[in-house]
């Protein structure tokens, strides 16, 4: 996982926390979030204790 910069060719550079991984094909990539501007993190569901079943 990391930031996309996208290459004419078609190819994508990816940038992660260990550093650059350069010249990968769209076929070894999947899309997980698009870039709209706000920042999402997963957080986990707590069940409410009042709620009836």
């Amino acid at each position: 996982m990391g930031r996309v910069a996208i290459r004419a060719t078609g190819s994508f550079n990816i940038q992660t926390r260990k550093g650059v991984v350069q010249g990968i094909s769209h076929r070894h990539c999947r899309l997980l979030q698009r870039a709209d501007g706000y920042a999402f993190q997963p957080k986990p569901i707590q069940e409410d204790a009042t709620r009836a079943a």
